[in-house]
């Protein structure tokens, strides 16, 4: 992938799986998350092409996977996303990861990201499980007060009340406890699931079981 990258003379930023064994502990993970320049994504198309690999493309993602297989090998996401992917892309850093030199998110914007991720209202659980442990292993390791005041500066643009609620998260996380944010984020996501059910169910598009 970063020879991909150089290849058509695009900026990285790692972040994900292989991110969060680097800031915290080491974990299983199967493929690769960059966030690289939207101008970027009809280049690495190509050249991703021209090499054999089956491309997926989605609005804001590429999934990059080798032929004859079904799982992606690496994922690259649009940098200008949102407002908070954007920030985290414009402060990355250099790094050594397995030997290569990479471009990587700050801890704090990671921290955030994971956050974002954690708190979206679609997410699946097990995922919510996997950003929170990501987050609690980052706090047990070298997350600095810059690293917190990062994070919670780039939470002030997610939504109303979200820095105050990654503080909750973090303090939460620190003290050992399944983080109350996530309770009820996971009671709203519930909520809107049956709510979606049974507006289905009223248009008759499914019966649901009995």
């Amino acid at each position: 992938m970063l020879d991909a990258l150089t290849h058509v003379d695009a900026p990285h930023a790692l972040f994900g799986g292989l991110l969060a064994e680097y800031y915290g502990r080491r974990r299983e993970t199967s493929d690769v998350d960059m966030l690289v320049p939207r101008s970027a994504f009809e280049p690495l198309k190509a050249i991703f092409k021209q090499r054999g690999y089956a491309v997926r493309e989605f609005p804001f993602l590429l999934k990059i996977v080798p032929r004859g297989q079904r799982e992606p090998v690496g994922d690259l996401v649009v940098a200008e996303s949102n407002a908070v992917i954007r920030t985290a892309f414009a402060l990355r850093i250099p790094a050594e990861i397995f030997g290569m030199r990479v471009s990587i998110v700050p801890r704090g914007a990671f921290v955030a990201l994971k956050f974002e991720a954690a708190v979206r209202s679609k997410r699946q659980w097990k995922d919510r499980v996997i950003d929170l442990h990501d987050i609690r292993n980052v706090l047990h390791r070298h997350f600095t007060q810059q690293d917190e005041l990062l994070a919670t500066a780039l939470a002030q643009n997610m939504f109303p009340g979200a820095a105050t609620q990654l503080e909750s998260v973090l303090n939460d996380l620190r003290m050992g406890k399944w983080p109350r944010v996530m309770i009820r984020a996971e009671m709203r996501a519930g909520l809107l699931r049956r709510q979606g059910a049974a507006a289905m169910r009223r248009a008759g598009l499914f019966r649901g079981s009995s």
